[in-house]
């Protein structure tokens, strides 16, 4: 059975190179393949395959399919940047804010 992918809209280039590295098992980081075994794709059309999710890169030059992406009922889609975001730049954001804050309001009050 064929599966069917969430870039219906994208170019047949595009396709290909999603099913082509599937096949060869490039499906996880530890299975990345290197852009010299996947079929050739241009950098804008590799980029937008990037953006979108569907592609990700494991190490410089090696790319493999998420999964999640490009199976519709394989779950959540890829995490976005914020929902990522560490607790330790959130608590640095929070104490930043609470300064610009606090600190005009304490210099106000100390000169009155």
């Amino acid at each position: 059975m064929t599966e069917q992918f969430e870039i219906d809209r994208t170019a047949d280039p595009q396709r290909h190179f999603v099913e082509t590295a599937i096949s060869l098992g490039a499906t996880s980081s530890a299975t990345a393949r290197p852009g010299s075994e996947l079929p050739r794709l241009s950098a804008r059309k590799l980029q937008e395959l990037l953006d979108q999710g569907i592609v990700r890169e494991a190490a410089p030059g090696t790319f493999y399919i998420y999964r999640r992406v490009a199976d519709p009922g394989g779950g959540e889609p890829a995490p976005s940047a914020p929902a990522v975001r560490s607790g330790g730049k959130r608590a640095l954001a929070i104490a930043f804010w609470l300064l610009v804050v606090l600190v005009p309001l304490i210099f106000l009050r100390m000169s009155q």
